[in-house]
């Protein structure tokens, strides 16, 4: 869970607690298949998914000049589940959860699910 505040400046109210929170959440209690923000305060909430897509923990990077706690982007890295060697960076409006940007490509080998971080060897050019 990543809460959207990281600018001390505004973002911390004086209660202590954050208005927004984008979790991930697990569709079949293994991988996780969409990314939520949650309004603390309301219980309203945003959603954000893609068939056979399935989200990294957000990461969320304010505006320079921010004027909300939500006023910036979400970054998630994405797998898919049918073809292990397509990756991409995902980019997300934090206000509103729509699509910004994002960068797909294929990987040499397959990408593991846990996307937490996986080295591969050098394999020399032939």
């Amino acid at each position: 869970m990543v809460a959207m505040a990281d600018n001390n400046s505004f973002f911390f109210n004086p209660l202590g607690s954050f208005e927004y929170c984008p979790p991930s959440v697990a569709s079949d209690g293994l991988l996780w298949a969409q990314v939520i923000k949650v309004d603390t305060w309301t219980g309203a909430t945003l959603t954000w998914s893609s068939a056979d897509c399935y989200p990294s923990e957000p990461v969320f990077v304010p505006a320079p000049d921010a004027k909300s706690e939500d006023d910036g982007v979400l970054l998630s890295a994405l797998v898919y589940g049918r073809d292990a060697r397509r990756v991409a960076l995902l980019v997300l409006c934090a206000r509103s959860l729509r699509r910004r940007a994002l960068a797909a490509f294929r990987t040499p080998s397959p990408a593991p699910k846990c996307l937490h971080g996986w080295f591969l060897p050098h394999a020399p050019q032939a």
